[in-house]
């Protein structure tokens, strides 16, 4: 029965936010990233329930800013692959209630549009590292390998390893599964995706 609901669980999320295939080389750049910034998105199927939010079933990635001043997003996604493409939001806005965070506008590589929130000045990668955004693809792939698991192999930990791996700071981190079942008591019974989450954390004993 666990195996059968972890199973079904990845099957919702992958229908969720998989592309139908991946451009490994649709990031314009090649230049030496300069700085780096988290971003967000809520996924589609959680807008009805608010309480998941505060949970962190979301979506998160990064943004690569080079040194020509291009940008990349580079996420993991659902297929167990790195995606890298450029971003190029239709509209960008400051965050309400003094927010130190920006609203972008922006498709990704599949042309979904998509509400993000990112870091209002991210941070600077030190140029003794000298990456560019084709080698921190391939660097998240390294550190994530092909199997992706809502709980424990996420979008969240693959932002999260990467930026490590570079040696910046993460001060806030979404990869804890604690972070998706410590309040999942308070969501109202479903027979859809959402029960099926709620089953599996009530598995976990968290």
């Amino acid at each position: 029965m666990k195996l059968a609901i972890i199973l079904l669980v990845l099957g919702f999320v992958g229908l969720s936010i998989v592309p139908s295939d991946i451009d490994a080389l649709s990031c314009s750049s090649t230049r030496l990233i300069r700085r780096v910034y988290v971003v967000r998105r809520s996924l589609r199927i959680y807008n009805a329930f608010n309480i998941l939010r505060v949970c962190h079933l979301a979506h998160s990635g990064l943004i690569l800013e080079m040194e020509d001043g291009k940008q990349c997003v580079l996420e993991y996604m659902g297929d167990g692959k790195s995606h890298l493409y450029d971003a190029r939001p239709s509209r960008t806005t400051n965050c309400w209630f003094g927010r130190k965070c920006k609203k972008l506008v922006m498709k990704d590589d599949q042309g979904q549009t998509y509400t993000w929130t990112r870091q209002k000045t991210g941070t600077p990668l030190p140029r003794l590292r000298r990456v560019t955004p084709q080698a921190a693809q391939s660097k998240m792939k390294n550190l994530m390998g092909s199997t992706y698991n809502l709980l424990n192999n996420n979008c969240h930990l693959a932002q999260e390893k990467l930026r490590r791996s570079w040696g910046l700071k993460v001060k806030q981190s979404y990869s804890d599964p604690r972070t998706i079942c410590t309040c999942i008591k308070w969501v109202p019974k479903s027979t859809g995706f959402v029960g099926l989450i709620k089953a599996y954390c009530l598995t976990q004993n968290i």
